[in-house]
C-alpha cells in the first residue's frame, strides 16, 4: 500500500488496491468576509472546523496584495447541511459576511468547481510555497494577513490559500508516512500566477519572514529552491534516507531534493 506522495518523492509503485466509496450530492458555501475582520474570520474557521463533523470540509482565500478585501471561506457539507454549516460556522467567527451562497452539485460538479471550471483545461505557469502553522493563534492569522497584504502588484494575481490539518490527516501517527504534519494546525499555500517571477519569489520569502514564528515547515507539492528536505519531511528524512541507501544506494532515481 501507498500512502503520500507530492513533488520531490520518489519510488515504484508496482501494483494498486482501490477501496472504492459511494458518492452523493454535496453543498458548496461560499461565504465573503469584509477586510478588517480577515484575522477574526481565519481563528474562528480553525477553531470550528476541528469539532465539525467530519463529512465537512473547509478553506479559507485571501487576495494578495493591500486593498484586496476580504477574504472567501468556502465549505463543502453534506447536501442540504450548507446553510445551517454557515450559520454556525458564522456564529462561531462572531461577524457575519457580506455575502453568503449555498448551491447543492452532484460529485462531478463538485470536481470541476474545484478544478477551477473550463479554464482549468489550459497551462498556467504559477510560482508557489507553503508554510505549516504549528497552531492557529490571533498572532499567528494576524502574520498570515500581514504576509497578504505585502503582495507587490507586479507579482500578478495571487491568493493566500490556507487549508485545515483537522479531520482524517490527524488519524495517523507523524511517523506513519512520509507527511509528518499531522499534529499541526493548518497549511499556508502561497500561490501567484506571474509575469514576473523574480517579484514572486520576492514576496514568497516576505511571506515566510511575515509568519517565521508560526510555522514549523513546509508542504512537499510545493518545493522551494535551497530549501532542505527537512522543512518539508521533518523527523522523517532520517527514515527517508535510510530507505532510499537501502533501495536505491547508486541513486538511480531522480529527486529535486537532496537526501
Amino acid at each position: 500500500m501507498s500512502r503520500g506522495g507530492g513533488g520531490g518523492n520518489f519510488g515504484v509503485v508496482t501494483s494498486f488496491t482501490f477501496r472504492t466509496f459511494p458518492v452523493t450530492d454535496r453543498d458548496v458555501v461560499t461565504l465573503v468576509f469584509a477586510e478588517g475582520t480577515i484575522e477574526q474570520a481565519i481563528v474562528g474557521w480553525d477553531t470550528w472546523l476541528r469539532t465539525a463533523a467530519r463529512a465537512i470540509w473547509g478553506m479559507v482565500n485571501i487576495p494578495v496584495g493591500s486593498g484586496s478585501g476580504g477574504c472567501t471561506i468556502v465549505l463543502v457539507t453534506p447536501p442540504g447541511d450548507g446553510p445551517s454549516s454557515a450559520g454556525d460556522l458564522s456564529s462561531a467567527i462572531g461577524a457575519q459576511p457580506v455575502s453568503n451562497t449555498s448551491r447543492t452539485l452532484d460529485r462531478m460538479d463538485v470536481v470541476h468547481h474545484f478544478e477551477g471550471g473550463a479554464g482549468a483545461t489550459h497551462p498556467r505557469a504559477f510560482t508557489a510555497g507553503s508554510d505549516i502553522v504549528g497552531e492557529m493563534t490571533p498572532a499567528a492569522a494576524e502574520s498570515i494577513v500581514a504576509a497578504t497584504s505585502t503582495g507587490p502588484q507586479s507579482a500578478g494575481a495571487a491568493t493566500t490559500v490556507i487549508e485545515s490539518l483537522s479531520g482524517a490527516v490527524s488519524d495517523l501517527d507523524s511517523g506513519d508516512t512520509a507527511f509528518p504534519w499531522r499534529r499541526q494546525a493548518a497549511c499556508i499555500q502561497w500561490y501567484t500566477e506571474t509575469p514576473s517571477p523574480d517579484a514572486a519569489s520576492a514576496w514568497l520569502a516576505t511571506a515566510h519572514e511575515a509568519v517565521q514564528s508560526h510555522s514549523v515547515g513546509g508542504y512537499i507539492n510545493y518545493v522551494e529552491p535551497d530549501t532542505p528536505a527537512a522543512h518539508y519531511f521533518g523527523g522523517n528524512l532520517l527514515r527517508l534516507n535510510a530507505i532510499r541507501q537501502k533501495y536505491d544506494p547508486a541513486g538511480l532515481m531522480y529527486s529535486g531534493l537532496s537526501y
